[in-house]
C-alpha cells in the first residue's frame, strides 16, 4: 500500500469515527463546545465500542467499572476455561444518564486518572490478597486487609489508590467481578514484561492461605543454612526437613492449586497423595515451630520475614521449648556454642527426639568439608 493510499484509508476511518460520534451526540442533547471537546477526547481514548451511555453514572464506583473495560478487563468470558462473571450486567440507562455524566466532568478531571489506575492495579492486588488471606476483603478485619493492599500499592509507587474510595467498595464491591483466575492469568502471562508492577510480579509465588506454616518454615530453614547459625543444633532434631522443603517447592510452583478455594482459579485440587504430603509437612513444621520462631526473633528481627505470623501460634502451644530455644539463641548471638550437644536442653521434656535412626527423618550428617544443608 502506497503512502497516499494509506493516508486515504486513515482519512476515511477518521471520517467514519467522526460521523459515529456525531450520531452519538444527537442522542445526548444540547452541549457547549467544551463539553463536546471533552466527550470527544474520552470517546477517542476509550474507543467507541467501549464507550456507551451505559457507562455513564453519578458514582465513582460505577465509573471505575467503566474504565476497567478499556483497561482490558472483560465483563464476559475472558479466557478458555474461565467463566462469565455474574456480578455485573448491562441494563437500560436512565434517559438523562449522559447529562448526569457530563455535569460531573469538571469534578472528574481531578480523579479520572486515579480511577483508570485503580481499575488496572486493584484487581492485581486483590488476587494476591485473596490468595494469601482467603478473601478479597473483610470488614471484620479491615485493618489487616487494608494494610495488605497498602503494601502492594506503596511498593508499586501508586499510594494514591488507597484513598480513592472507601475500602469496602474499592477492594470488594467495585471490581470484585474480576475473577482471581483472570487476574492471576494476566500477571502470569506478562511476568517478564514491564506492563505489570514489580511489586505484583514478585508476589506471584506467594503461598496460598493455609500453607504459610510450611512455606515460612522453609524460608527460615533457608536462612539458617545461609547464616550457619543454629545449624549444628537443628541437625540433632528428628524433623523431616526434606519433606518441608519439597512441599514448599510444590506450593510455590502452583500456589493456585493449593488454595482452599482452588475452584476460583479454575484449577483442579491437589490429589489425595498431595494433600497427605501437605498434612505431613505441616506436622513437621508444627514440631519445628517453637525453635523456628525463636530463631526468627533472634537472628532475623529486622528482616521482612520477622513479620510472619505463621509459626507464632504453634510456638505458643509449646512455650517451654520456645523460651528455652530463645534463651539459647540469644546467648549464641554473643557466644556461639560449638559443642554438638549444646542444643539438647531445648528438646528435654518435649516431643522432639535427638535420635536420628528413622528412615523418615532428614539425613543430617556433615562429612568433613561438606555443606551442612538441612535435608536439601
Amino acid at each position: 500500500m502506497t503512502d497516499e493510499a494509506a493516508g486515504d484509508k486513515a482519512s476515511k476511518g477518521k471520517s467514519a469515527s467522526d460521523k459515529a460520534f456525531n450520531d452519538f451526540l444527537e442522542g445526548v442533547g444540547e452541549l457547549d463546545d467544551s463539553q463536546k471537546a471533552l466527550l470527544k477526547s474520552l470517546w477517542e481514548i476509550n474507543g467507541q465500542d467501549a464507550y456507551s451511555p451505559e457507562a455513564a453514572s453519578s458514582g465513582r464506583m460505577d465509573r471505575t467499572k467503566w474504565l476497567a473495560l478499556p483497561t482490558g478487563w472483560n465483563y464476559q468470558i475472558v479466557a478458555a476455561g474461565d467463566v462469565a462473571q455474574k456480578e455485573v450486567a448491562y441494563v437500560d440507562p436512565p434517559a438523562d444518564s449522559i447529562k448526569t455524566f457530563l455535569q460531573d466532568l469538571a469534578e472528574a478531571q481531578d480523579w479520572i486518572a486515579t480511577a483508570r489506575l485503580a481499575s488496572f492495579v486493584v484487581p492485581l492486588a486483590a488476587e494476591y490478597v485473596f490468595r494469601t488471606m482467603g478473601h478479597h476483603y473483610l470488614t471484620s478485619d479491615a485493618a489487616t486487609f487494608t494494610a495488605k493492599y497498602s503494601q502492594v500499592f506503596r511498593a508499586s509507587l501508586v499510594p494514591e489508590i488507597e484513598k480513592f474510595l472507601p475500602a469496602h467498595i474499592l477492594y470488594h464491591a467495585a471490581l470484585h467481578w474480576i475473577s482471581p483466575a483472570r487476574s492471576y492469568q494476566v500477571v502470569k502471562a506478562q511476568e517478564l514484561s514491564l506492563n505489570i508492577p514489580d511489586a505484583v510480579k514478585t508476589r506471584l509465588t506467594s503461598a496460598p492461605s493455609g500453607t504459610a506454616l510450611v512455606t515460612t518454615t522453609a524460608a527460615i530453614l533457608e536462612a539458617i543454612e545461609a547464616s550457619g547459625r543454629g545449624l549444628a543444633y537443628l541437625k540433632q532434631l528428628k524433623i523431616n526437613y526434606a519433606l518441608i522443603k519439597t512441599v514448599n517447592a510444590k506450593v510455590r510452583a502452583t500456589p493456585t492449586k493449593y488454595h482452599k478455594s482452588y475452584f476460583a482459579y479454575n484449577v483442579a485440587k491437589p490429589s489425595d497423595e498431595e494433600l497427605t504430603e501437605l498434612a505431613n509437612a505441616k506436622d513437621e513444621a508444627t514440631r519445628f515451630a517453637p525453635i523456628g520462631q525463636a530463631f526468627l526473633e533472634t537472628y532475623l528481627a529486622e528482616a521482612d520475614l520477622s513479620r510472619a505470623m505463621a509459626l507464632r501460634k504453634a510456638a505458643n502451644n509449646n512455650p517451654v521449648v520456645y523460651r528455652t530455644a530463645k534463651a539459647v539463641f540469644q546467648k549464641s548471638v554473643k557466644d556461639v556454642p560449638t559443642g554438638d550437644n549444646a542444643f539438647e536442653e531445648i528438646v528435654k521434656g518435649s516431643s522432639l527426639s535427638l535420635d536420628d535412626d528413622s528412615e523418615t527423618s532428614a539425613t543430617m550428617e556433615t562429612p568433613s568439608g561438606a555443606d551442612a544443608n538441612l535435608g536439601g
